[in-house]
C-alpha cells in the first residue's frame, strides 16, 4: 500500500462517480471493492460520500442532480489531473482547442473545473488546497487505471500533450 502525500502537475489525482442511484452505487462499491463510505453534508439536496480503503479516500460518489436524473444522464466516471493553477490550465485547454464545461470554481478544499477534449472526451482538473485527491494507490480497491477510448486518438493525443504535457501512446487491440 501505498500512501500519498502530494500530487505533480499533470497526475490523474481524483476520480469521482455521479449517479442517478446513489445508495445502490455506494451498496454495490461496497460490496465489490470493499469500500467504506464517509457521508459527508453538501446541502440539503446533495448526498456526497468519500469512498475509503483502510481509512485513506480512493474517490467520490455523489448523487446526480434532479435535473440529470429528468434528462436520464447516465452514471459518469470523471477523472481529475492535478494541476498549479486551475485557470491557467483552462487558458492553455482553450488555446489547443478544448471547451469548458465548468468555468473554474473554488470549491471548500481547493478549485476546480472541467474540460473537453476536442474529441468530446470530459476531464477534470483539480487544484488541491486541503483536498489533494486520493490518498492511497497500490493496493486492491485503489483506483489504478483510467483511459480514453476515442475514434480521434491523434487528436487527443495532441491536445493532452499542450494541456499537460502528457507523452501518448496508442494501442491496437484488434478491434
Amino acid at each position: 500500500m501505498k500512501v500519498i502525500k502530494k500530487y505533480k502537475p499533470g497526475e490523474i489525482c481524483w476520480t469521482d462517480l455521479g449517479t442517478p442511484d446513489f445508495a445502490g452505487a455506494k451498496k454495490f462499491y461496497r460490496a465489490i471493492f470493499g469500500w467504506t463510505a464517509k457521508d459527508l453534508p453538501m446541502g440539503p439536496d446533495f448526498e456526497y460520500s468519500m469512498m475509503r480503503v483502510k481509512g485513506k479516500n480512493v474517490c467520490v460518489l455523489y448523487a446526480m442532480s434532479e435535473d440529470q436524473r429528468k434528462a436520464k444522464v447516465p452514471s459518469v466516471w470523471l477523472p481529475y489531473v492535478s494541476v498549479a493553477n486551475v485557470a491557467a490550465t483552462v487558458k492553455k485547454a482553450r488555446a489547443a482547442g478544448g471547451k469548458i464545461v465548468m468555468k473554474p470554481k473554488k470549491v471548500t478544499e481547493g478549485s476546480m473545473a472541467i474540460i473537453q477534449d476536442p474529441t468530446g472526451a470530459a476531464i477534470g482538473l483539480w487544484q488541491a488546497g486541503s483536498h489533494l485527491g486520493a490518498t492511497i494507490s497500490d493496493t486492491p480497491g485503489a483506483v489504478c487505471w483510467q483511459d480514453l477510448n476515442t475514434p480521434k486518438p491523434g487528436v487527443a493525443a495532441k491536445f493532452y500533450e499542450k494541456v499537460f504535457g502528457w507523452k501518448c501512446a496508442t494501442k491496437d487491440f484488434g478491434g
